[in-house]
């Protein structure tokens, strides 16, 4: 699990889910800044797409950084035409990248 490295650098995890109903009401309740959200959502009848569109449905401030095992340029072009602020790649990135993609979105919060 990648929340107790990411707590290391004061990234506390509000809620981890599988389902698309849960995370958007994960998501209200916890008032979180940022959504984490797996490119390979398959939990779901809903694609990750959808599900993106789903939290920017609810709060068009939401701030949502993909994460994936895999390189594909075509579909991170696609999330970041989408909606998405991030993409993260976890098989290649260290953990300093994935901290840096993930305060980068925060600081354009202007918190």
């Amino acid at each position: 699990m990648i929340d107790p490295m990411l707590n290391t650098w004061g990234i506390s995890i509000a809620a981890i889910t599988r389902t698309t109903n849960d995370a958007v009401q994960k998501f209200i309740e916890s008032k979180a800044d940022i959504v984490i959200l797996d490119a390979n959502w398959n939990y779901t009848s809903l694609s990750a797409k959808d599900i993106l569109a789903n939290f920017l449905n609810h709060d068009k401030s939401c701030k949502v950084v993909m994460i994936t095992t895999f390189y594909d340029p075509k579909i991170e072009e696609q999330f970041f035409t989408l909606g998405a602020q991030g993409y993260i790649y976890r098989n290649v990135t260290s953990l300093d990248s994935i901290v840096e993609c993930i305060t980068s979105v925060y600081d354009s919060l202007g918190i």
